[in-house]
């Protein structure tokens, strides 16, 4: 894959959200815009479909995934955003919420699994976790 110098550039974190619900999609957007200036959400989708385009074109480095009712490519969604994010991180978001569930994302390569009901508790410390300690490029 060729990475375009811009996102390199770019100090921002660059966030991708997937969601097939739009009052979550545009209540999660919304919540991102005013939590923290140093975050930029540069790609909106309901389709998970959408997502290895969004990927491939908008170079984020995090993708909000929400798994809640997943496409024929089940969890192997993950490993392909892997494939073409290999300096990104990939967060689930569902309304499953269960410890099975979540050892089954992470083990499909996700790095951090969010329940719904936690997002707006949750998703930020995530995202410093995961952009400022360094865990992603």
């Amino acid at each position: 894959m060729v990475v375009n110098a811009q996102c390199k550039e770019n100090t921002k974190v660059r966030i991708v959200l997937v969601d097939d619900n739009p009052p979550f999609l545009n209540a999660v957007s919304e919540y991102l815009a005013r939590a923290s200036e140093e975050i930029e959400l540069v790609g909106l989708a309901m389709e998970i479909g959408e997502v290895l385009e969004l990927a491939s074109n908008l170079c984020p480095h995090i993708v909000l995934l929400c798994l809640d009712k997943p496409d024929k490519r089940g969890l192997g969604i993950v490993s392909e955003l892997k494939d073409i994010l290999p300096d990104g991180a990939i967060i689930i978001l569902s309304l499953l919420d269960s410890n099975s569930y979540r050892r089954m994302v992470l083990e499909a390569g996700a790095d951090d699994f969010i329940p719904k009901h936690n997002v707006i508790k949750d998703l930020l410390p995530s995202v410093r976790r995961l952009f400022w300690n360094g865990q992603i490029h």
